[in-house]
């Protein structure tokens, strides 16, 4: 399949930033790469460390406002996660916030970086022969017994950063965090995820770049109306952003999102089922992003009442979900419909794409009572309250779907 080019194009209003959480008489703490942790963290006396920083603001939230912690610019280099627990959360209309200074960028790195002189000509002919499978620029390879990397740059490395990704761990971790938010800073060069929200409640990265990750930039899984808004993530070696929550046997929704997003270059590592966009749960939220260059999936979705507008591929007999709204532009198979039923494509613009919509009857194959499929929709649909409130009402079709032939595809529809 040729890479996959999706734009999303919508009307929409100027993000301020400011309009995020309202941060009233909010402490300052500073932070930069030549400070010192034996500061007091005052705009003339940083602090050096991000624990530093996260400790003194716990003691500075009791004083009726949020904290704001500015982070200069320049290179802060991490080999351990920068971890926050609940005892790190704001509150409602006095966050904390860690965010660059304005004009500057900050750069979160996870790993050394290596002099360009470090690399030198290889001219032993016994090696090069060793070397031949490296047979394009960007490969390379790892002598184990010798500690020696050799390595093929795509271009001239005089002059330029070379970083060596090292941490495994997530950058940035919040756990049972709440009214915490990310601005305007820089995430790279780590073997792990970028950032991961666990639980907690109206936390944000926003206006934030994350790039150059080996595994998947953002994960939020749980808690409630916890986002990623108007960041740019591209060059990682798997998926985007994973958003998860909400409770499936009450339908609550957990408002997780991700909006105003640019992503491309994904899956580089990771070749397939890394997507840009990954919805589970219920009530989950991808809205005005731009997606393009990947090997897959452009998004996936599971679970229940998300809102999308993405190209998508509904795999596996999935339903009800509605595309609305899209520019496609020069993907192989613009939807595929995976045997489901009751899914909307309306109002898309589908250009120079060879298959613009497909629907299969995978389904069928799947629903004789003996087979392991069926076992499985069977089994997962008897483990939420289908005919019971709120699924009856919000779910009427699924209270006699096993006598209206489940195995076949219907009700999908496609129209202007």
């Amino acid at each position: 399949m040729n890479n996959l080019t999706v734009t999303i194009l919508a009307l929409c209003a100027v993000l301020s930033f400011g309009c995020l959480m309202h941060e009233a008489d909010a402490a300052d703490l500073y932070l930069a790469p030549t400070g010192n942790d034996a500061n007091p963290g005052a705009r003339d006396a940083p602090f050096a460390a991000l624990e530093r920083a996260r400790d003194a603001a716990r003691g500075l939230k009791g004083q009726g406002g949020g904290v704001t912690v500015w982070l200069r610019g320049g290179v802060y280099r991490r080999d351990k996660a920068f971890e926050l627990t609940e005892q790190d959360s704001g509150a409602e209309g006095a966050p904390v916030v860690y965010r660059a200074v304005e004009g500057q960028q900050p750069r979160i790195v996870g790993g050394p970086a290596i002099p360009p002189e470090a690399f030198l000509p290889v001219t032993d002919a016994g090696v090069l022969k060793r070397l031949e499978e490296l047979d394009s620029p960007g490969e390379y390879f790892v002598d184990r017994k010798t500690g020696v990397l050799y390595f093929w740059p795509p271009s001239p490395v005089a002059g330029k950063e070379i970083g060596l990704s090292l941490l495994e761990a997530p950058m940035v971790s919040l756990t049972g965090v709440s009214n915490v938010t990310f601005r305007g800073l820089t995430f790279e060069f780590a073997r792990g995820m970028a950032v991961t929200m666990a639980g907690g409640s109206h936390n944000r990265l926003a206006g934030c770049t994350i790039r150059n990750i080996a595994t998947d930039a953002v994960k939020i899984d749980g808690g409630t109306d916890n986002g990623v808004l108007s960041c740019d993530l591209y060059n990682m070696g798997g998926a985007g952003v994973s958003l998860s929550g909400g409770d499936r046997a009450t339908l609550t929704p957990c408002d997780n999102f991700a909006e105003n997003c640019h992503i491309h270059h994904f899956g580089r590592i990771f070749r397939t089922h890394k997507d840009a966009l990954f919805l589970n749960g219920v009530g989950c939220r991808a809205s005005h992003n731009l997606i393009h260059d990947a090997p897959h999936h452009a998004m996936d979705i599971g679970g229940s009442a998300h809102v999308g507008n993405q190209a998508i591929y509904v795999d596996d007999n999935a339903c009800g979900v509605t595309s609305v709204g899209n520019v496609i532009y020069r993907v192989y198979r613009a939807f595929l419909i995976g045997g489901g039923r009751e899914n909307a494509m309306d109002n898309n613009v589908i250009v120079e794409c060879p298959i613009p919509m497909h629907i299969d009857n995978r389904g069928m194959s799947w629903s004789g009572k003996e087979t392991e499929n069926w076992t499985t929709l069977t089994t997962r649909l008897a483990a939420v309250p289908y005919q019971q409130e709120p699924w009856r009402s919000r779910f009427p079709q699924l209270v006699t779907i096993l006598d209206d032939e489940p195995g076949l595809p219907k009700r999908n529809r496609g129209r202007q």
